[in-house]
């Protein structure tokens, strides 16, 4: 079966993946850094996000469109484990893929 790459799905417009990395480093960062209410954490690494962003690569988001990505972004991590939960499926490391039976597969994709 000839899969395209999920990059053609991912990065449209503006958007790169060392943008994306760069995301989620922030959020993995400010997570560590004390605990946040759920709405102030939001807020406060959307923002820090962007001033990073714009600071390293140089591209200017504004808050809606790193709200937006870090939406697309959850909902692709919420299927990705949705995937890996069911029973046969795992995560290939080294091809940076999910492996599952053809019969599994078919399951997961109904």
């Amino acid at each position: 079966m000839d899969i395209p790459l999920q990059s053609i799905f991912l990065y449209k417009g503006n958007w790169i993946p060392e943008i994306d990395n760069m995301l989620v480093d922030t959020l993995i960062k400010l997570k560590a850094t004390k605990p946040w209410a759920p709405t102030e954490y939001r807020i406060h690494a959307v923002v820090t996000a962007m001033n990073e962003i714009e600071a390293t690569i140089g591209k200017c988001f504004g808050e809606a469109d790193v709200e937006t990505r870090l939406s697309f972004l959850e909902i692709r991590y919420k299927i990705f484990k949705k995937v890996l939960a069911h029973p046969g499926t795992w995560w290939n490391f080294l091809d940076r893929s999910v492996v599952a039976g053809d019969g599994m597969w078919k399951t997961i994709l109904k």
